[in-house]
Formats: structure tokens, sequence, C-alpha cells
């Protein structure tokens, strides 16, 4: 378990893969992130493979499938992005979720929980940045 002491700020490099060549580079890689994020919506047709994969990817997990309004690709659903990161789930040390996709996705954080998968809640705004407050008021209505 990652945890961050009170008062400082803690950083962490993530690479992030999204497709298959990227996949085979992340393998090849002597120095490793802190994390690796697999975009599991981007990864739909070589899920596999991914799969496959994971033993050699030899860093902690994010596993995100983004909501198509939020960058997500292939434009899958909530029920469809819910059983790909159920699938990862027992090789995740984070999954990444929409704010958005909270409320639709509580018994998958429920599972998260029990599991001892930790979550990062995000909201993706991609014209602007708002305002700290609106990001509180977006997670506690999410919760």
């Amino acid at each position: 378990m990652i945890t961050r002491p009170a008062g400082k700020i803690s950083r962490a490099l993530v690479g992030v893969i999204a497709d298959r060549a990227t996949l085979a580079k992340a393998i090849r890689l002597r120095a490793l992130p802190d994390f690796f994020e697999l975009r599991l919506d981007a990864l739909v047709d070589s899920l596999a493979e991914t799969e496959r994969a994971l033993p050699q990817l030899r860093a902690p997990l994010i596993c995100t499938a983004r909501h198509p309004a939020e960058g997500g690709a292939h434009d899958l659903s909530a029920k469809k992005r819910a059983e790909l990161l159920r699938r990862f789930l027992p090789h995740a040390t984070f999954i990444d979720l929409e704010l958005r996709s909270a409320p639709a996705m509580a018994p998958l954080l429920a599972q998260a929980k029990r599991e001892e998968v930790a979550v990062l809640l995000s909201s993706h705004h991609l014209r602007d940045t708002p305002e700290p407050a609106t990001l509180r008021e977006e997670l506690d209505a999410a919760l």
C-alpha cells in the first residue's frame, strides 16, 4: 500500500500504456516508472495480449477505462467499462474512475474496497480548470 506522509507532497512518474506499441516498449524498459497506467478503453482490442504481459511490466498498475466524454476510446458503455475494470482488478494497485461514473459504478467501488485496491476519482475538465470548491462539490455529489 502506498501512503503519503502528512504535510509532504508526493510525486510519482506514471507511464501510460494505451496501445500495443507502448505495451511492448513498457515491457522492455530498464528504468521503470513508479506506476504504469493501463488505459483499458484504448486496449480493448488487445486485452488477452495485455493480460499476458502483466508479469513483465514490473511496476504497480493503475487501471482505468475512461468515460467517452472524458477522453475514453471506443465509446464504451458504463457496463463495459466496469467489466474491463473488474477483469483487471486482481492486478491493480489503483483503479482510476471518473467522478461522473462513481454512482453508476458503486458495486465496482465496493469490490475494490473489499479487495484492497485503492481508488482514484478523477474529473477531466478539458477546456478549463475549475476552482477547488467546484471540484469538492463534484466529489461530494458523486459519493
